[in-house]
């Protein structure tokens, strides 16, 4: 099976029904991203995007990064977990098996991807955090949300921070954040 529109109808039902409404808004607007930045995507490509953060759309096997000293260790472990989720997925839906394997890869690259489709998927997951993520993680965790949106925003090219400060952001404590930290790190 290896029909997209299937498989994306799958993953939404999981994502709506994540303890986070968020999971399915992100999924989707990374989707959405990854067209954007690569109109041709290949099934792949898309499918990552829709999965790449799936862990938390289940409670029993989200990684939690409270549970880490060091967030790279959990960026990693959460990328590794989503993977594992998604090929579980994808062999129920029957996927071939050399579409899971790339999807794997794509997925547990996505927080470092630094060439072609990881990059792409990382870009489009920064670029939809800044677009619908910040006030829902600022309600969970105002005490990171600095260091977050640092953290998403260097990793971006040139081409993506462009993209990113010409966005409209809800909220003037955010607005003034975002704008701080573009300006300190274009210096």
């Amino acid at each position: 099976m290896n029909n997209f529109k299937f498989i994306k109808n799958k993953i939404d039902k999981i994502t709506k029904n994540a303890p986070h409404i968020i999971e399915n808004k992100h999924s989707n607007s990374t989707l959405k991203w990854v067209l954007k930045l690569k109109p041709d995507a290949d099934l792949t490509l898309k499918i990552a995007a829709l999965c790449h953060d799936i862990d938390r759309s289940f409670p029993k096997r989200r990684i939690d990064s409270r549970d880490f000293n060091d967030y790279s260790v959990y960026k990693k472990i959460h990328a590794e977990q989503s993977a594992k989720i998604t090929s579980e997925l994808m062999q129920e839906l029957a996927v071939d098996k050399k579409i899971i394997n790339q999807i794997e890869f794509l997925i547990r690259n996505h927080e470092i991807g630094k060439r072609g489709d990881s990059r792409i998927l990382k870009e489009a997951d920064s670029l939809s955090f800044f677009e619908d993520n910040l006030l829902d993680y600022n309600k969970r965790n105002p005490k990171y949300l600095k260091d977050k949106i640092r953290m998403m925003y260097t990793r971006l090219p040139k081409r993506a921070r462009i993209l990113v400060s010409k966005m409209n952001f809800e909220g003037e404590e955010i607005k003034k954040v975002v704008k701080e930290i573009i300006s300190q790190e274009e210096k």
